[in-house]
């Protein structure tokens, strides 16, 4: 590796978000820009113990990564089906939503069309200005881990960042776990610890599920389907389940062309448009899935025998991991001295994700960005981090801006046409730069 090499941008992750900008870079090899992306994992993969056999998509196919900003791409999803014979069989489902697997099986089959322009394996420790000030140069220090578990450090100097490395799970306060956490884990890590109890499918288990959003519901189904005697509690704090708004014209709220009203709007705004549609992504279910598990619950009122449990109007107070069964204890927000405390074997967390922003990763170069009223970094509409003039790399982040760009800007919907964004600045920078190096070197020779 030449390390004097200079890339016009250095990814750091790569999902969907840096695979739709990856994209980008393949269909426009004639602008000379180039690219290189860093991966913590062995290979792609997205929301892989999320992959529940049976759940799909909740946004359309069209929403891919690709198709809203170049229909033509060969990286749609259209194209994906063509390539695997599939186009004629999708088509007769005559349904916009594919099952999770197959939108993660295409984002595999792109990925592996991308492979040029990713490192796997590739864990970024820091990032630091590089030269004299003003900073043009960025440098991006990895540690890489090879075949045989050897560790080795290294970087890649960049006139650009894209950072796009999702969020953390949340895991609530009052929980305490063992170091393996075998018996209470994160929704991220679900179908990798459930295996364990898959052996022995018809123990009868006792489950507990704390959250009330899609991921909550389908842990819960799959749960309640895959082990005939499991009891299971689905614990959330809500009256009941509640239905994701997906009605036409809330659902424009995801059109692409109302991130500009969002971002030019005053801050107050935003903050009410942000609660006005949390009932389209937040705390929501699928209404088919609801009335799936009503009928679970009503069909064992029916026969008596009684394994879906719903705690609603309820919070989980703690909850202690053991080596035989997790301790949990439950508070009923409507009478709030009154506790239940239940065994479980396992306790799974659908309790959704934290965004920091800005990422951890950019610690080190936090005193070069400008803050807004909210103390959060300024933005421009293309999710460039506005720096002080001693630094001129290009700081870019994806999915962290839902404060400013609205409530789209964590989902797939945004991806393909925030990465035209991105993608476009950084050409236009490049071919600034370049007319201003040609100008100076012709006065120069005069």
């Amino acid at each position: 590796m030449n390390m004097n090499h200079i890339y016009d941008v250095v990814g750091i992750g790569f999902g969907p978000s840096n695979l739709a900008l990856a994209a980008l870079f393949d269909e426009n090899r004639d602008s000379q820009l180039s690219a290189i992306f860093l991966e913590k994992k062995s290979s792609f993969s997205w929301h892989e113990n999320m992959l529940i056999p049976g759940t799909e998509m909740q946004i359309s196919f069209l929403k891919d990564i690709a198709t809203f900003r170049t229909p033509s791409s060969p990286y749609t999803f259209i194209n994906y089906l063509h390539s695997v014979g599939r186009l004629s069989l999708f088509a007769n489902l005559r349904t916009f939503y594919p099952s999770r697997i197959e939108f993660n099986r295409y984002f595999t089959w792109v990925a592996e069309k991308l492979d040029q322009y990713v490192n796997y394996n590739c864990t970024v420790t820091d990032i630091h200005v590089y030269g004299k000030s003003p900073h043009m140069i960025l440098r991006v220090i990895y540690e890489k881990i090879d075949a045989k578990s050897h560790r080795s450090t290294s970087y890649f100097l960049a006139k650009n960042i894209v950072v796009a490395t999702g969020g953390f799970p949340y895991i609530p306060p009052g929980i305490t776990r063992q170091v393996d956490n075998q018996r209470i884990w994160h929704t991220s890590e679900y179908l990798q610890k459930i295996e364990k109890y898959k052996s022995q499918s018809k123990y009868p288990y006792h489950f507990c599920v704390v959250g009330g959003g899609q991921s909550a519901a389908e842990v819960t189904h799959d749960l309640h389907q895959f082990f005939p005697n499991a009891a299971i509690n689905c614990i959330h704090n809500n009256f009941g389940l509640k239905a994701s708004d997906d009605s036409e014209f809330i659902n424009e709220i995801f059109l692409p062309e109302n991130v500009d009203l969002f971002y030019d709007t005053s801050g107050p705004m935003r903050k009410k448009l942000l609660e006005a549609y949390q009932n389209t992504n937040y705390a929501v279910v699928d209404t088919e899935l609801i009335q799936k598990l009503y009928r679970i619950k009503y069909e064992e009122s029916v026969t008596g025998k009684k394994r879906l449990h719903f705690n609603r109007l309820s919070v989980m107070k703690s909850a202690n991991e053991t080596d035989h069964h997790v301790e949990v204890n439950i508070k009923n927000t409507v009478c709030p001295t009154c506790i239940e405390p239940l065994q479980a074997d396992a306790l799974i967390l659908a309790t959704g994700y934290t965004y920091l922003n800005p990422p951890p990763i950019l610690q080190t170069l936090s005193h070069y960005l400008i803050t807004n009223e909210l103390g959060l970094p300024s933005v421009t509409r293309n999710h460039q981090l506005l720096t002080l003039s001693n630094l001129k790399a290009g700081i870019y982040l994806q999915g962290y801006h839902e404060s400013t760009h609205g409530i789209t800007d964590t989902l797939l919907s945004a991806s393909s046409i925030r990465a035209q964004g991105i993608f476009e600045q950084i050409l236009s920078a490049s071919r600034q730069q370049i007319k201003y190096v040609k100008t100076t070197e012709n006065r120069l020779a005069i």
